[in-house]
C-alpha cells in the first residue's frame, strides 16, 4: 500500500514531462522561430567594359608563289653533265644551276670557224678576180659578160660568208646554253634535272619562286567583297597555330567562283620561315574598327546549345540572360544582348548557378575588366582599389 501511494505522483510527473516534450516537438515552424536561406555559391562579379576593337573578316586559303619561273633546257641532244642546285636552295640571277657536256658543241664550233675562214678566202679571191677583169675590160681583152659573171661570183661568196658567220654565232650561243643559269633571284621549288640525262630542247629542269615572294590566296565570300580594298592589313596563322604573319591585300580577283561563290584576295606575304608554298592556312583581314561591349570568357555559360551570362541583382539573386557573342580578343569576348555596362555578372563558375539562386559575393567585391590579363579593378564597400 505504501508503494502504490508513492508511485502515483511519480507517474503523474513523468506524464507531464512527456506531454511538454511532445507538444514542443510538434510546434509548427515559424511559430516563434525564423528559417534562414543559405547562399548557393560564393562568387566574384564582373561588369562589361566597352573598348574600340578592330573589325576583322576571318578567311582561309592556300599559300602560293607570287610568280614561278620555269627553267628549261635551250639545247637538245646533249648529256647533262652536272647539276649544282637542289630544291630549297636560294639562288641569284645569273647563277649557274646546271651544265651540259660541251664536247660535241665545241667540235661543231671549230668546224664553223673553219667554214668562215674558207668563205673569207673565197670572197677575197672572187673580189681579186673581179678587180682584174675590170682593168682588162678597157683593153677589150675581157667582155662585159665576164665582168657580170665575176660580180655575181663575188656577191655569192659574200653571201656565203655572211651565212657562215651567222651559223658560227648560233653555235656560240648553243655553247653558251650548255650552262643553265637562274633567270632571277629566288628559291628552287622543283627540280627534274638528272645527271646523265639527254634532254630535248625545251625540257623543264627547274622551277624557281621569283624573289622567294609568296602570296596568300584567301577565299572571300561574295557578300563581303565590298569591305575589302587593296592595302588593307591582314594576318595569317602559321601551321604551328601560334605564329602569325602580317601581310597586305594587293588585289582582288575580277571574277567570283560560280560553285563556291567566293572571290580570291591576293595578299602579299613577307619572307618568313614558318610559311611555305602549298600550305592551306586561316587568317583575318582587318576591315575597320568599332566599339565592343566585352566580358572575360569565363563569364559565359553554355547550356542547351545557347550562350548565357549570370547577372546578380541588388537582392543577390541570380538571373540567367541569353546572349550572343561576337569578336574575341585577348581572352575577352564581345557580348551582344540585353546586357549593359552597369550589370553585375558572375565572373566564373556560372555553370554551377541556376536561375533564382541566392549568391554571396566574395568579400563584397566586384571585379571590373579582365582579371586574367592582370588589368582588373576590384570594388569594395570603401570604393575602388
Amino acid at each position: 500500500m505504501k508503494l502504490k501511494s508513492f508511485a502515483r505522483p511519480l507517474l503523474a510527473g513523468v506524464g507531464a514531462v512527456l506531454t511538454l516534450v511532445f507538444v514542443g516537438g510538434c510546434r509548427p515552424p515559424g511559430d516563434g522561430m525564423k528559417s534562414e536561406t543559405k547562399a548557393a555559391l560564393t562568387v566574384d562579379l564582373t561588369s562589361p567594359l566597352e573598348s574600340v576593337w578592330p573589325e576583322e573578316l576571318a578567311v582561309s586559303g592556300s599559300v602560293e608563289p607570287w610568280q614561278e619561273s620555269v627553267v628549261s633546257s635551250e639545247v637538245g641532244g646533249l648529256k647533262l653533265e652536272e647539276v649544282l642546285v637542289n630544291v630549297g636552295d636560294k639562288v641569284t640571277k645569273g647563277q649557274l644551276l646546271a651544265r651540259f657536256n660541251t664536247d660535241t658543241t665545241k667540235s661543231k664550233l671549230a668546224e664553223m670557224e673553219a667554214a668562215v675562214d674558207a668563205r673569207m678566202a673565197a670572197l677575197i679571191s672572187s673580189i681579186d678576180q673581179l678587180e682584174r677583169s675590170r682593168k682588162l675590160v678597157l683593153s677589150g681583152a675581157v667582155s662585159d659578160g665576164t665582168i657580170n659573171q665575176n660580180e655575181a661570183a663575188a656577191q655569192g661568196d659574200e653571201a656565203q660568208l655572211a651565212l657562215a658567220r651567222a651559223q658560227l654565232a648560233a653555235q656560240k650561243l648553243t655553247l653558251g646554253y650548255t650552262n643553265v643559269t637562274a633567270p632571277d633571284d629566288g628559291v628552287i621549288s622543283s627540280r627534274t634535272a638528272t645527271v646523265g640525262a639527254v634532254l630535248p630542247a625545251g625540257s623543264e629542269m627547274f622551277r624557281l619562286i621569283r624573289g622567294n615572294r609568296l602570296e596568300w590566296r584567301a577565299e572571300i565570300p561574295a557578300k563581303q567583297l565590298g569591305k575589302i580594298v587593296p592595302k588593307l592589313p591582314a594576318t595569317v596563322q602559321a601551321a604551328d597555330g601560334v605564329t602569325t604573319v602580317k601581310g597586305t591585300v594587293r588585289q582582288l580577283s575580277s571574277t567570283v567562283n560560280a560553285r563556291t561563290l567566293n572571290a580570291i584576295g591576293y595578299i602579299d606575304l613577307p619572307d618568313h620561315g614558318s610559311i611555305r608554298a602549298g600550305m592551306f592556312l586561316s587568317g583575318k583581314i582587318r576591315t575597320g574598327e568599332s566599339p565592343a561591349l566585352h566580358v572575360p570568357e569565363s563569364t559565359l555559360v553554355y547550356r542547351d546549345g545557347y550562350t548565357y551570362v549570370i547577372a546578380v541583382g541588388p537582392d543577390s539573386m541570380a538571373r540567367q540572360i541569353k546572349v550572343a557573342t561576337g569578336r574575341r580578343r585577348d581572352a575577352q569576348v564581345e557580348i551582344l544582348g540585353a546586357v549593359s555596362r552597369t550589370d553585375r555578372l558572375v565572373l566564373s563558375g556560372g555553370s554551377f548557378v541556376n536561375d533564382g539562386d541566392l549568391l554571396k559575393v566574395a568579400a563584397g567585391n566586384v571585379i571590373l575588366g579582365n582579371a586574367a590579363a592582370g588589368g582588373a579593378t576590384r570594388l569594395t564597400e570603401g570604393g575602388a582599389q
